[in-house]
């Protein structure tokens, strides 16, 4: 089984033509570079292609197709996770991830949503395509991600390897509390980094202080602080389940 997926990024009728040359050469890009991805927790992308509506210009991408519940309908259909499932399903997304990295790919969307239940992994879905050059002056790229979700310097435009670190870290936070976390931000921050904080501590107190540092570590809005590696937080999480006897 397939699925088409269309950006939403659409290029209107009348752009110059050079800049429609440059999103179309990004695009496809990106398609070779996530089409050389191989591993099982990740679906394959097999073609892809545009369309003309109206003068406007779609990309759509066709990968291969996951069954399985998002984690999303499973949080929703369940309610909060038990720790352990939810710990050990952080795991499971961890290993695409960490397979990502190594071959130099930002996912830049990592969410309940796009996280498919499949024979008992975590399938990762949707990665974030860019339709606009990255700026080495500023070392950032065109924004992609989810409020709540997305760590603050994303939301900025400078996604790193740690950005996803951080989506992880929300993903979790969403398993053991049952709640979205964009509800969690705090809007009332004085700063950019602390409007778009997500403000956890109150709804995690009661869960093992061991849970709780790998949140601080994975959610601080200061990457210098956040874990370097996919690999140390995934350390982290095999602790707390071997330390539990889990």
């Amino acid at each position: 089984k397939v699925i088409v997926k269309t950006l939403n990024d659409r290029i209107p009728h009348g752009v110059d033509p050079q800049q429609l040359g440059k999103k179309s050469e990004l695009f496809y890009r990106q398609h070779k570079v996530l089409s050389e991805l191989v591993h099982p927790q990740i679906p394959k992308v097999l073609h892809s292609f545009t369309t003309e509506q109206d003068g406007d210009t779609t990309f759509h991408s066709v990968q291969e197709w996951f069954d399985g519940p998002t984690l999303e309908e499973v949080v929703k259909q369940k309610g909060k996770l038990p720790v352990e499932e939810a710990v050990r399903m952080s795991l499971s997304l961890l290993e695409p991830l960490e397979y990502c990295h190594a071959q130099g790919v930002k996912h830049r969307d990592v969410k309940p949503k796009n996280v498919i239940i499949s024979d008992k992994q975590a399938k990762l879905i949707d990665f974030g395509f860019v339709l606009d050059e990255e700026s080495p002056e500023e070392g950032g790229s065109t924004m992609v991600g989810t409020l709540g979700y997305a760590a603050p310097e994303q939301l900025w435009g400078r996604a790193t390897e740690q950005s996803d670190i951080y989506s992880v870290g929300a993903t979790l936070l969403h398993m053991v509390t049952g709640k979205d976390c964009e509800e969690m931000l705090n809007h009332g921050g004085k700063t950019y980094e602390e409007r778009f904080r997500v403000c956890y501590e109150e709804h995690v107190k009661d869960l093992d202080e061991r849970l709780q540092e790998i949140f601080a570590r994975s959610l601080d809005v200061d990457v210098a602080k956040r874990y370097g590696t996919v690999v140390e937080m995934r350390t982290d999480l095999e602790m707390m389940l071997v330390t539990s006897g889990a």
